[in-house]
């Protein structure tokens, strides 16, 4: 019973790494490289699904956050269309730019110039 509980010399625990001359088994540092390689790789892969649950967890939380502003934004864009059909024009135009920052509205003018013959 090579490198079991006990050993020839007192009866202490030798361990199966150590080779009988006091070396370390080849075997023994092979496992050992192999575990330290994959406990660092496993960490590795816990921190970057940790970040992606995270940034999933922000991400849905803005597209909520849009989904709502687009719905507001829509119902301040209704108010703002049946604002403009009660108000004259000059309130209409500052009600739309109140509601609606993003917005570009045109104004159309029309001139009539005369010349006399």
């Amino acid at each position: 019973m090579e490198g079991n509980a006990t050993s020839d010399d007192g009866g202490g625990y030798v361990s199966p790494c150590w080779e009988p001359d006091g070396s370390f088994n080849a075997v023994c540092i092979v496992v050992i490289s192999v575990g330290v390689v994959v406990a660092v790789v496993t960490v590795f892969c816990i921190l970057q699904v940790t970040k992606l649950c995270m940034k999933l967890k922000t991400d849905k939380v803005k597209v909520d956050e849009e989904r709502e502003m687009k719905l507001l934004k829509t119902e301040k864009t209704t108010d703002a269309a049946e604002a403009d059909d009660s108000n004259a024009s000059s309130s209409r135009q500052e009600e739309a730019t109140v509601t609606n920052v993003d917005g570009i509205h045109t104004i159309e003018t029309s001139f009539v110039s005369s010349t006399a013959v």
